[in-house]
């Protein structure tokens, strides 16, 4: 077996790990329904990738690259992950999101194919068990502040 979890990951349900080559999810990685980590790659010209004659017979051929998700990552729902891909720790991947690259530590990545949004900070902090106290919905910081500028208009 090609997938190693680390210490309190989560993987939610419908999720499909193509393990082809190593897949190392670090400690406190949460991957969301419906996720996919696929390591297989095959060549991009059609000559090379369309099952042809061999010595051994006829064969379509495939490669893989190992995937690394990094301490802390949530890889959010229906995100695919493309073989050789790096993410790094602290990481949200969004939603739908087609990672084919690497992502630092502590970014945000979105879109297809996705890109770091930006970085993760202190403006993110939620102070979710107050909120919770308070039977509030939580907000970052940044999202009271644009609240704060759309009611000053």
């Amino acid at each position: 077996m090609n997938i190693h979890f680390g210490k309190g990951c989560f993987v939610n349900y419908k999720c499909t790990f193509l393990d082809c080559a190593p897949i190392e999810l670090g400690d406190g990685v949460w991957i969301g329904a419906n996720v996919t980590i696929a390591t297989p790659c095959h060549p991009f010209l059609a000559d090379e990738r369309l099952p042809q004659e061999y010595p051994d017979g006829f064969h379509d051929l495939e490669y893989a690259k190992p995937i690394r998700i990094g301490d802390g990552s949530w890889i959010c729902s229906s995100a695919t992950i493309c073989g050789g891909v790096a993410i790094g720790k602290n990481c949200i991947v969004a939603a739908g999101a087609v990672v084919n690259r690497d992502i630092p530590d502590n970014c945000i990545a979105a879109g297809v194919p996705a890109r770091v949004l930006r970085k993760l900070d202190e403006q993110d902090c939620m102070n979710v068990w107050d909120t919770y106290m308070k039977n509030e919905v939580p907000l970052s910081q940044r999202e009271k502040s644009a609240i704060q500028r759309i009611k000053s208009v």
